[in-house]
């Protein structure tokens, strides 16, 4: 069943969860009608409290490119839709890419949320990421929605762009309709940022942005790399051995501490009898740039809508001198998706005529990025 809400019952939810930062979205559903669009000011909800902020922002659906969620929005970027057959927007443009230049217009946040659910072809879903690789490769995307009920699916994924070199920072979209009476409740997957110096929203989203953050659905971490952190950089003249440490909390039994180098755990840490609290200090090995992190997962509990409960820190990135990341093998891997998704585009037919130069150049200029990376290349600045 479902019920009605309003900004009081959602910030009595929020609140009930300890949820500071709640990113609700104006979003349409199958159809032309947007909804919560009379709720959109561009600034706080007048029931944000200094430690509940409730900001209406919101999801940009295309049934091609995918699915953004925009955030610190002054006002709505429209047409808020494309692609949905027999609505007033059928056409997909515009592109995602050019949603998100104008988000950045306003001094907004551009997020893919949900960006795969499927483990073997992440491709093939029907609210996939499609233009995701195109639009990370350009820089226009700061961060994609890890944390939520896509995770365990999506993590291969997210590593393809790190290890491509990208820095594409995760952050969390629960993803949840709060008139749903069973849906996950608001924060059930959430990006903790580092703030030293207090709470500020403008500087939470910077932090998401710098990847200074790490995305749970429970469990606690900490972690630095050669007393570094996350979203940082460790510069190494030659190869050699960085000092990792970190720790987690968890409420339920984990299953495993990994320390992760470009995709890959190199160590596990030691958990303690009840497998809820667990450490890690050690050195691992470096022969080439790339980056860092540490994650925890532990086995389904019923309490977590019947998945894993999981952490994963945002990557520490490493730098070696005349040593670049091996980006070749990604790189293939989005070369193939552009054309798979150039030949979607175009079997669609929902390009109007005189529109698809623009995005054909869009595409295009993403492919010249990733075969700069066929060689070598680090792109750690």
């Amino acid at each position: 069943g479902s019920w009605y809400n309003t900004p009081r019952s959602i910030f009595d939810m929020c609140e009930a969860e300890d949820l500071h930062v709640n990113n609700l979205v104006v979003a349409n559903s199958d159809g032309d009608a947007v909804f919560d669009r009379e709720f959109f000011l561009g600034k706080p909800d007048p029931l944000s409290t200094s430690n509940t902020l409730l900001w209406w922002n919101e999801e940009y659906r295309s049934t091609l490119w995918g699915h953004m969620t925009l955030f610190h929005l002054k006002q709505l970027v429209e047409p808020i839709f494309t692609g949905f057959k027999n609505t007033t927007n059928p056409w997909d443009i515009p592109t995602n890419g050019e949603v998100a230049r104008r988000t950045r217009l306003q001094n907004g946040v551009a997020s893919y949320t949900h960006p795969t659910n499927n483990k073997q072809d992440p491709y093939e879903h029907a609210y996939s990421g499609k233009g995701l690789p195109v639009d990370a490769a350009l820089g226009l995307i700061d961060c994609i929605d890890l944390m939520g009920v896509v995770y365990d699916n999506a993590l291969p994924f997210w590593y393809q762009f790190l290890n491509a070199g990208i820095r594409l920072p995760a952050a969390a979209g629960t993803d949840c309709f709060l008139n749903r009476v069973y849906m996950a409740p608001p924060g059930w997957g959430r990006v903790y940022v580092h703030l030293p110096d207090g709470f500020d929203y403008a500087e939470w989203c910077e932090g998401v942005k710098q990847g200074r953050s790490f995305v749970s659905n429970g469990p606690m971490l900490n972690f630095t790399a050669e007393g570094k952190q996350l979203g940082d950089t460790i510069r190494l003249n030659a190869p050699g051995k960085i000092a990792v440490k970190g720790d987690v909390r968890s409420k339920y039994p984990l299953e495993a501490l990994e320390v992760v180098f470009n995709g890959k755990v190199v160590e596990s840490g030691r958990l303690d009898e009840q497998n809820r609290n667990g450490m890690i200090k050690t050195e691992i090995s470096v022969e080439s740039s790339g980056w860092v992190a540490l994650r925890a997962a532990g086995k389904p509990v019923r309490f977590w809508q019947g998945r894993s409960h999981s952490a994963h820190t945002n990557p520490i990135w490493v730098h070696v001198t005349d040593r670049p990341m091996d980006t070749s093998k990604s790189a293939r891997y989005f070369l193939k998706w552009i054309d798979r998704l150039e030949a979607h585009a175009k079997k669609r037919d929902r390009v109007p005529e005189g529109e698809w130069a623009d995005v054909q150049k869009h595409l295009d200029l993403a492919r010249a990025v990733y075969r700069s990376k066929l060689k070598f290349s680090s792109v750690i600045r």
